[in-house]
């Protein structure tokens, strides 16, 4: 139990001093709550980066250490100058929020009287990631499949050189630390929120029904990605409209292309659908825009050197990773298809049990589903009215994308 927690204590401290420090390269001079998803995103970047190099969890670890170092060292170089939050407020405000994250998250161990692997007997997925995480050690036992993204694995294994923390353990820090960072990060959009509102709300953004049935199997990478694409949403507005120097360009879309980068490599580069159909439909709010895309508009912008330029410079990323050394493009069926089976129903997204198994549409499960489908479908419709009346469109445009999705 002691190392478990401590591998996710550390996840989340190495998360927002990692978050910190680019947020400061970047020019953001005032605290933010997307500190613990911009820092973990980087560190999974740089961990699943440096996994696939030469030497792999040797290399990895040195590259977390670095990346950590780094940070530290900018943020002490380059203090902020208009703090949002002090440090002081920033621990009293999230610690409790982690606390209570930690201890909810705590109950299946309580209900099965053993501190370990949950999961195992129902999907028994996190023992192929273990071993995975091994060969990255000694290059021995099962290799993942060629562009299988190895952000967590890469972390996990840089965990694992203290000597109390074991690699499940590591593993398991990580996956409780996912919903901790994930509340932490939804108070970046509630800043009208105080107290004990603020904590539940978190705590509910980061604990709903389907987030506790991935932790329930030691899920991590659909966690991962509700974290990366809640971030995303919060931070777009931003981003908007787009800076005319290069240091705002910076600031604004700098924590969107680690936020990106967090994805693909704990997600795989499918996992872009989300934040790119979430921007897509939040851009399409602004008249501007609209008109910005008339088809003879972007004719003649495709014209120009610099644009066409850019175009290829995309381009030719994208196909680097489908068929570079990565190989996205042969895990994109593999993992977009991992925890689930066939058919499953839409009216499970509003937060409670349809049918015994979530990853199936089959029979059992809650009670009057009718009823709780239509409290759930009442909660949604009036969230959807509070963000739309205050023209606040992004985090809607974030849940039509994954609906559309």
């Amino acid at each position: 139990m002691i190392g478990t927690y401590i591998a996710a204590a550390l996840t989340c401290l190495m998360a927002l001093a990692v978050g910190r420090g680019i947020l400061v390269a970047l020019g953001q001079r005032e605290r933010s709550w997307l500190e613990p998803a911009v820092g973990l995103a980087a560190l999974f970047a740089v961990a699943g980066f440096f996994a696939r190099a030469p030497g792999r969890a040797t290399l990895a670890t040195l590259a977390v250490v670095a990346l950590l170092v780094a940070s530290v060292v900018l943020y002490r170089r380059k203090p902020a100058e208009q703090k949002r939050y002090r440090p002081a407020d920033m621990v009293r405000i999230g610690l409790p929020v982690v606390l209570i994250i930690f201890a909810l998250l705590a109950i299946p161990f309580a209900i099965s009287g053993r501190f370990g692997l949950i999961g195992v007997g129902f999907n028994n997925d996190l023992g192929l990631h273990l071993a995975w995480a091994e060969w990255l050690k000694d290059g021995l036992g099962p290799s993942p499949n060629r562009g299988y993204p190895l952000g967590p694995h890469g972390l996990a294994v840089a965990l694992e050189v203290l000597p109390v923390i074991g690699l499940d353990q590591a593993f398991m820090g990580i996956v409780i630390a996912l919903p901790a960072l994930t509340a932490l990060t939804a108070i970046a959009a509630m800043p009208e929120l105080s107290g004990w509102r603020r904590a539940l709300a978190a705590t509910l953004a980061a604990l709903p029904y389907l987030a506790v049935s991935y932790f329930a199997q030691s899920a991590f990478k659909e966690t991962a990605e509700a974290l990366f694409v809640l971030a995303f949403a919060i931070a777009m507005p931003a981003a908007w409209p787009i800076p005319r120097d290069w240091p705002g360009r910076l600031r604004t879309l700098g924590p969107l292309a680690v936020l990106a980068a967090g994805i693909v490599f704990s997600y795989s580069i499918v996992g872009l659908a989300w934040p790119v159909a979430a921007a897509a439909i939040w851009l399409l709010s602004y008249p501007e825009v609209r008109r910005a895309l008339a088809p003879r508009r972007v004719l003649r912008a495709l014209t120009r050197p610099a644009v066409a330029a850019a175009a290829a410079v995309v381009l030719l990323i994208g196909l680097i990773g489908l068929l570079g050394p990565f190989g996205f493009a042969r895990s994109i069926a593999e993992v977009q298809s991992a925890n689930t089976f066939g058919p499953v129903n839409p009216a499970e997204v509003l937060g409670f049990w349809i049918s015994s198994n979530y990853r199936l549409d089959t029979a059992g499960g809650a009670s009057l589903p009718w009823l709780t489908s239509a409290i759930g479908a009442l909660a949604l419709f009036g969230a959807l009215a509070w963000w739309l009346r205050r023209r606040d469109y992004a985090i809607p445009a974030a849940l039509a994308g994954g609906f559309a999705i």
